[in-house]
């Protein structure tokens, strides 16, 4: 997997107005005092290995406190996806987070980490009959955005079967206080 660095075309993207009205209308609590921050894009070849699937937040400390309800992330894709070659989801699982974690916590699984990697053993064939959810495909087509919950389970297909450029040009809430972030 290939990187390209903060770009122009990333600049361009955080300043459509049309692109941050999205994530203001998005976000749970349509905090408008949102700040970007460079964030690398992604360039796959065909071959490369762009298996993955976490969670983007700490789901001990979302499940107890809600820290990073309401956060939301995005990409735009440059390229056509293809079912078989793009992000996937677990659609709707970040309603269960509470009752997730309580099943990790039970299986010995949870943990303080800021990133969760999902391992079979921390979603499996019970879970998916239990949350009333798998993983699905999410393809993009060329210039579409995709937006989502940091909290919402998602991966991506491996090894690559073509070219799958992405960029991420997330935005972070600012507090009340205009200094910290969310």
């Amino acid at each position: 997997l290939r990187n390209m660095y903060y770009s122009l075309g990333q600049q361009v993207m955080r300043q459509d107005p049309k692109y941050f009205a999205i994530y203001c209308a998005l976000r749970p609590d349509q905090n408008t005092n949102l700040v970007s921050y460079p964030y690398y894009a992604k360039y796959a070849h065909e071959g490369d290995n762009t298996f993955f699937r976490h969670i983007d937040l700490n789901i001990r400390d979302l499940a107890s406190s809600g820290r990073g309800a309401n956060m939301i992330q995005g990409t735009v894709s440059l390229d056509d996806e293809s079912p078989d070659d793009c992000t996937m989801i677990l659609p709707g699982m970040h309603r269960h987070v509470k009752e997730w974690e309580e099943a990790l916590t039970t299986r010995g699984l949870s943990t303080g980490a800021l990133v969760h990697r999902i391992q079979d053993s921390m979603f499996t064939p019970d879970d998916e009959k239990r949350f009333g959810t798998k993983w699905t495909p999410q393809p993009c087509q060329r210039g579409q955005v995709r937006v989502t919950l940091p909290h919402l389970p998602h991966g991506a297909y491996g090894p690559a079967k073509g070219s799958r450029r992405t960029m991420l040009p997330w935005f972070c809430g600012l507090q009340k206080d205009l200094e910290t972030l969310e």
